[in-house]
């Protein structure tokens, strides 16, 4: 997990969205309410859309792009219950939340993170001799 995550606030307008998007190599981004709990996700795929009508640049805000089916993980969930999730809906990345506080996100897991501790996992076991 990657705890820099850049979050979005859900009033931002498009412009800051993309203004936002230009400063992170980063393809998901949470969205917050006010009360800085989460309440949706905004995907690079999910804005393309959007970008090409230049008269909604000043009307659009992130509540209005974000998807609100969000799926998130724990830190303290394991390694199966994160690929079950990323299969789900072929996400790249996925917020991970407080455990406590699910409307909390403590950082994003990428896709490329899981499988790159799963391979560690493995050739852990491996090395052990626990085939």
């Amino acid at each position: 997990m990657t705890g820099d995550t850049m979050v979005i606030p859900e009033n931002m307008s498009l412009n800051g969205v993309l203004n936002l998007i230009k400063q992170t190599p980063h393809t998901y981004f949470p969205v917050l309410n006010q009360n800085k709990e989460l309440v949706g996700i905004i995907s690079l795929r999910d804005i393309r859309h959007t970008l090409l009508e230049d008269s909604l640049a000043g009307l659009v805000i992130a509540k209005d792009i974000m998807r609100e089916d969000v799926i998130t993980l724990t830190a303290n969930q394991n390694l199966y219950d994160a690929m079950e999730k990323f299969s789900l809906k072929d996400f790249g990345q996925l917020p991970v939340v407080d455990p406590d506080n699910p409307k909390r996100v403590v950082g994003m897991l990428t896709r490329a993170n899981l499988m790159n501790a799963y391979n560690k996992a493995v050739l852990k076991r491996d090395i052990k001799g626990n085939n």
